[in-house]
């Protein structure tokens, strides 16, 4: 029986020791700073620092991540942009080359000949309406205003709508769709979650670290005050008449976690 319950308590003691040892990991570890305050020698005024936890341990390898993937996104609307600018292009030598095949149509006779002339006919068009596009775009590019000017008309609307209209968004509209390059997606959030979370940590270390440092100057100052109220009072011992005006407390120790 003796030895059965020396299992058992040692059991148990295992069993809280792996307890106490988890909640430690859970609650103490990741812990970088505990809440520690500092007050002003009247006692009028306190600042408190913050109870910081380091990030986890994958932080950096998930803001990797996260940036590779916007990274691809953008390689991916490049190479878009690029295939449209080469549809473009081919479609500007499929015209060239209809003006080579236009000449060997007029060896061809009968229904192909007819299907070749009408497929020309079409190509035709198309590249006339291209063209007047590009013509129509030089033209409004022409017209545009140079960088930074403002219509006169256009000034005075804005400030007619601004004196005498509310404040209405587009967003308010019913027809409103949000753009596409300002949806938010699954990835945006991350990312907008690792920056704050990020910022948020930096911070409250920068924060810390300012308390910290105002503890360790009213600790360094305290020491030079009691230094010098020691040194009255040992002046003070051969005044017999004024020995009272010598008995200044002296200031209390500054403690490293909460101090009053």
């Amino acid at each position: 029986k003796v030895d059965l319950s020396v299992k058992e308590l040692a059991w148990e003691s295992e069993r809280c020791n792996i307890a106490l040892r988890k909640l430690e990991q859970w609650f103490v570890d990741p812990v970088v700073q505990d809440v520690v305050s500092v007050k002003s020698f009247d006692g009028q005024w306190e600042v408190s620092a913050f109870r910081t936890i380091e990030l986890p341990k994958d932080f950096y390898e998930m803001q990797e991540e996260i940036e590779r993937q916007k990274t691809a996104l953008m390689d991916k609307g490049k190479r878009k942009e690029t295939a449209d600018v080469s549809d473009e292009r081919a479609g500007e030598n499929r015209e060239a080359r209809s003006t080579d095949t236009k000449s060997s149509t007029t060896k061809l006779k009968g229904a192909k000949a007819m299907r070749v002339e009408r497929l020309l006919r079409k190509m035709e068009e198309r590249a006339k309406r291209r063209q007047k596009r590009k013509e129509e775009w030089a033209i409004l590019y022409q017209k545009k205003k140079p960088e930074g000017f403002d219509d006169p008309t256009e000034v005075d609307s804005i400030r007619y709508a601004r004196d005498n209209m509310g404040n209405y968004f587009l967003k308010s509209a019913a027809d409103f769709v949000v753009p596409l390059e300002q949806r938010l997606t699954v990835l945006r959030a991350l990312d907008r979650i690792m920056k704050l979370r990020y910022t948020t940590y930096t911070y409250k270390r920068e924060f810390n670290k300012r308390v910290l440092d105002l503890i360790q100057r009213k600790r360094t100052l305290a020491e030079q005050i009691n230094n010098e109220l020691k040194r009255l009072k040992n002046l003070g011992q051969n005044q017999s008449n004024h020995q009272e005006l010598f008995n200044i407390p002296l200031l209390p120790p500054v403690k490293d976690g909460d101090e009053g």
